[in-house]
């Protein structure tokens, strides 16, 4: 994940987060992530994912059936409330606040890994400009390789350059998103769920695959 997709990310949290009305946010504050609630998530969102395929293949074969989308609606409710989750309204809640905080989750551990690489990288160009310069300082090597290699040694520092200043850039701006998402996310959740959230990351992942995840960019 770069850092491009990272800001898409958060930028759509923010977006969708800013358009929740005070209700709306009332609820989900209100609304207590446990071990429990997770895993009832994880069975409804399970649920969903089995049989969407063959409500939407409903839906298309008989677009015109105006009684499609009740009786559609009444099957979704029904696979929520079989998993203990009070009905679709309950499950809304559950998903928009158990999805941003994944989000903002894998966010930081994208940016986190960026930055690995890009350390990686400046060792690997650091390294390649020290062996430049021992061929160049070397006597016995000719004036003529020298050259080439002196060229050489300025495209990888104008590389070193360009590499710093596009990460300064992005990082900036996925910082700068990261805080206003992490404001925004406040609003609506505690340290209890995002420790709920955290603590059951890899079932969570393991239910969005293969599925629309909350986050998803398209890309």
């Amino acid at each position: 994940m770069n850092v491009k997709s990272i800001v898409k990310i958060l930028t759509l949290i923010i977006i969708s987060s800013l358009l929740t009305s005070c209700f709306v946010l009332d609820k989900l504050k209100a609304l207590k992530l446990t071990d429990k609630k997770i895993d009832q998530y994880i069975a409804a969102y399970n649920n969903l994912k089995k049989k969407m395929p063959q409500l939407l293949q409903e839906m298309n074969k008989n677009p015109q059936n105006k009684d499609i989308g009740k009786n559609q609606f009444e099957q979704i409710n029904s696979l929520i409330k079989e998993t203990g989750i009070k009905d679709y309204t309950e499950f809304v809640l559950l998903n928009a606040k158990i999805g941003s905080i994944f989000s903002i989750i894998q966010g930081e551990k994208g940016m986190s890994d960026f930055e690995k690489l890009k350390e990686k990288g400046d060792k690997m160009l650091s390294d390649g400009e020290k062996q430049l310069m021992e061929q160049i300082n070397n006597p016995d090597i000719p004036e003529e390789t020298k050259a080439e290699l002196k060229k050489a040694l300025e495209e990888i520092r104008q590389s070193t350059k360009n590499i710093s200043d596009t990460y300064a850039n992005n990082t900036k701006w996925a910082n700068l998103v990261m805080d206003k998402v992490k404001g925004v996310s406040n609003l609506m959740v505690d340290k209890n769920d995002i420790d709920v959230v955290k603590r059951n990351e890899s079932k969570i992942m393991q239910a969005y695959t293969g599925f629309t995840k909350p986050y998803d960019t398209g890309e």
